[in-house]
């Protein structure tokens, strides 16, 4: 089964909750209702979800257990999330397949036990999931970690402290890299970028340190790339970066010029796997991918825009028929 959404963020559920134990219905406040809902915090048992495990755990009224305890089923049966809820969060939708299915709704932001400032908390866990992100680097072929890579664009989507601007420039650099990893390096742009901004802000002041940090990812990234498949892996231009590390802070201010907080009507930004093109896709269920992405005005006569044209190239880059479900998730092709 595709993932429901970008969403999934399995590689954080599983790498920050191991050793924990998950609560059950029977442990947590609220019916899960969405006047009611379930009351979770992040930071309860670890960094980052409890809501997937949760979720993954819930019994049924027959007694069943349909999901198996998996977070990643837990993730996958998330439908959206409906707004904030009587406590002031986003609260989640899902729906656990017993038999009748049923819809429960989850607060995963309530903390109110927590003694510590919240800002601490929260700069806290910002800091424990930049560092995920950062570990990304080192593991470019590693499935899990591809996984987490792929779903950067929807955490920062979901994360209303966590702002990141595509700027086209280092984004058309990398995703038009001649090389069978120009997407992969991509998606780890995004995933050091977010990281980094995580750790700073999003300010137009930061934001060229913010891209250099995230461009030394690339390259980190790169060299063990190199490294794992040979010379056969090696990209000129990224050689050329290297060679010129103490000077990459004014390369990169260079490729940022002129990106501002409103990113241009059309970006035209494009992205090529195994040096093709992703853009537009072919094969099956491609044709419909296109059309939401046109729809939802995130390609506009071909080229993209915005982030939004981010996620639509994305999931191009992948079987369009997951890539569509990816898509109908975060953007609005009605």
């Amino acid at each position: 089964m595709p993932p429901r959404s970008l969403l999934a963020l399995p590689l954080l559920v599983t790498a920050c909750a191991t050793g924990t134990t998950t609560p059950d219905a029977t442990q947590v406040a609220g019916t899960g209702t969405p006047a009611d809902p379930y009351r979770l915090c992040h930071d309860n048992g670890g960094p980052m979800r409890t809501d997937y495990p949760f979720v993954g755990n819930y019994v049924c009224p027959d007694g069943s257990r349909p999901l198996g305890g998996s977070p990643e089923a837990g993730a996958q049966a998330r439908l959206r999330n409906v707004g904030r809820g009587p406590h002031g969060n986003v609260v989640d939708e899902y729906e656990v397949p017993c038999n009748p299915p049923v819809r429960i709704y989850v607060d995963a932001y309530f903390c109110p036990e927590s003694n510590e400032d919240p800002e601490v908390v929260a700069q806290r866990t910002r800091a424990r999931v930049a560092d995920l992100f950062l570990s990304l680097e080192t593991l470019p072929f590693d499935e899990r970690a591809g996984q987490l890579r792929s779903e950067a664009p929807a955490y920062v989507d979901e994360s209303p402290d966590v702002e990141v601007t595509v700027c086209d420039g280092p984004f058309e650099f990398v995703s038009t890299l001649p090389s069978p990893y120009a997407e992969l390096l991509t998606r780890q742009l995004y995933a050091s970028l977010t990281a980094a901004i995580m750790m700073s802000s999003n300010a137009p002041e930061d934001r060229a340190a913010a891209y250099t940090q995230a461009m030394a990812g690339v390259l980190r990234m790169y060299r063990v790339i190199v490294d794992q498949r040979g010379q056969g892996a090696a990209i000129g231009a990224l050689d050329e970066l290297l060679g010129m590390a103490a000077d990459l802070g004014r390369w990169t201010e260079a490729k940022i010029e002129g990106c501002t907080d409103a990113p241009p009507p059309t970006m035209g930004m494009t992205m090529t796997r195994e040096g093709q093109n992703v853009w537009p896709p072919r094969g099956e269920g491609c044709e419909a991918l296109i059309r939401c992405c046109e729809k939802a005005g995130a390609i506009v006569n071909g080229a993209s825009v915005g982030p939004e044209g981010l996620v639509c190239l994305l999931a191009a880059a992948d079987d369009c028929r997951e890539g569509l479900v990816v898509v109908q998730s975060q953007l609005d092709c009605s």
